[in-house]
């Protein structure tokens, strides 16, 4: 019986425990005031903009959202974030939905968007970026669950699991260690082109398009016309352009043309200047300038698009 209680007390201890932690560093995630969590944070919970911008590294740092809104008088957040792929953009795109809904969405695409990471790789991507939110964000969560649920589960009965990877981050974005976005917007300075990066690494993709990314690219596009979002589909530039050749970019158009969605395949401006490239898959900031006027030059002339309306 002596040992009975004292697991017991054990135990509770070790709930209370987590729970206290959890409880705090989900404070501390909320109100962290920088860095890519921060701007995750941002677009599930926070995001009331009338343009958005979904997509990985090459959307944050090639879309300046301040020229954007400066220019179509249009609210304006970039909620990139390296490494993602279209499975993280889409459910921080419901989870956004869930709130409001934008006038205006820019969803930025690697050319291999739907065979980078393929199978368990993406989804194993997705679930360590929104885990924290499991216990936070309903929408969240129902769609976590659907692809993995096991660390749903784990989540929701050890509320500390979901942050095991993010206290150091914390600590340093709380000590202002590291560059702050700009509206989401993160610059690139420099050029660091190496000769050894202009190359062509994936002309053809050795697998098809796989089923659950392309999926979700529908639904986005799904959920965009359902609401009434002008919803736009871009191929940001690259130093090399060869990856339009792959059976994912292919794939990506059909689908856009298929649901009367524009689609501009920009992967090819300004390409082999490396004034204006950071490294061979991204553009600095003063190439991102340059991209970005270009984004709003082709926003400006679609006939749908009414700026502020």
């Amino acid at each position: 019986m002596k040992l009975f209680k004292q697991l017991f007390l054990f135990l509770f201890t070790c709930f209370l425990f987590d729970r206290g932690l959890g409880w705090t560093l989900k404070k501390l995630l909320i109100a962290e005031p920088q860095g890519a969590s921060n701007i995750t944070s941002y677009g599930i919970l926070k995001s009331d903009e009338d343009v958005l911008i979904y997509g990985s590294s090459r959307a944050s740092h090639h879309y300046i959202s301040k020229l954007i809104k400066d220019s179509l008088q249009l609210s304006t957040f970039n909620l990139g974030r390296d490494g993602m792929s279209i499975l993280y953009d889409n459910i921080m795109y419901k989870a956004a939905l869930g709130r409001y809904k934008p006038k205006v969405v820019i969803l930025d695409l690697n050319p291999n968007e739907l065979t980078w990471k393929a199978g368990q790789e993406g989804i194993d991507e997705a679930t360590s970026v929104l885990l924290p939110y499991v216990n936070i964000n309903k929408v969240v969560k129902e769609n976590l669950d659907s692809i993995n649920r096991l660390a749903t589960l784990k989540a929701q009965v050890v509320h500390s699991y979901c942050f095991n990877s993010l206290p150091f981050s914390l600590l340093q974005h709380y000590f202002k260690i590291g560059e702050k976005d700009q509206f989401g917007y993160l610059k690139l300075v420099g050029s660091g082109v190496s000769n050894s990066e202009i190359v062509n690494s994936s002309i053809k993709d050795s697998v098809g398009c796989d089923s659950l990314l392309t999926n979700n690219l529908k639904e986005f596009i799904s959920l965009s016309r359902d609401n009434g979002i002008n919803l736009h589909v871009f191929i940001s530039p690259k130093y090399n352009n060869f990856d339009t050749l792959s059976r994912s970019f292919e794939e990506i158009k059909k689908i856009c043309i298929e649901n009367d969605i524009p689609f501009h395949n920009l992967i090819g401006y300004k390409n082999g200047d490396r004034s204006l490239f950071y490294d061979a898959e991204h553009l600095n900031n003063s190439g991102a300038r340059l991209y970005t006027e270009k984004t709003i030059a082709i926003l400006k002339g679609d006939a749908a698009f009414v700026i502020g309306g």
